[in-house]
């Protein structure tokens, strides 16, 4: 990790097949766009999560180019976050995970990071067990 080079850009610009735009928050590893974040105002009660999601849409139609390394997209109206992928839709854009015991969360400020327990462990609300329970209820992957 400490041969890296880490880059969050606010509003950074891109040439647009219409016109130019402006992502809210690009992540970049070593010069590569791997991180998209979308947000709109927790103030605004129109906008939601939704309007986000939306909005990445048009910078795929728009900018695809930024997002040909791209890993990971997120979502977020200041109350909700999602995460999902280039190719997902809707459905397949999760929650993202918090931490669920506030006090743990300033503990770790005192003592240094704290690794989440793993994806798919059991009785977590994880992307992987979401994927496990939907497959479930519609009798598909990960059906039992």
């Amino acid at each position: 990790m400490s041969r890296n080079d880490f880059l969050v850009v606010n509003q950074f610009t891109v040439t647009g097949t219409k016109k130019p735009r402006r992502p809210d928050l690009v992540v970049m590893v070593n010069g590569l766009p791997l991180g998209l974040i979308e947000l709109k105002n927790p103030a605004d009660t129109q906008a939601d999560v939704w309007k986000a999601f939306s909005q990445l849409q048009t910078y795929k139609e728009e900018i695809s180019d930024l997002l040909v390394f791209n890993e990971a997209l997120v979502v977020s109206d200041g109350m909700n976050a999602r995460v999902g992928s280039l190719t997902a839709s809707e459905e397949w854009f999760m929650p993202w995970r918090t931490i669920k015991d506030p006090e743990s969360a300033s503990l770790q400020s005192q003592t240094g990071p704290r690794l989440l327990p793993p994806l798919g462990g059991r009785g977590d609300n994880s992307v992987a067990e979401q994927v496990r329970r939907r497959g479930r209820r519609r009798g598909g992957a990960g059906a039992r």
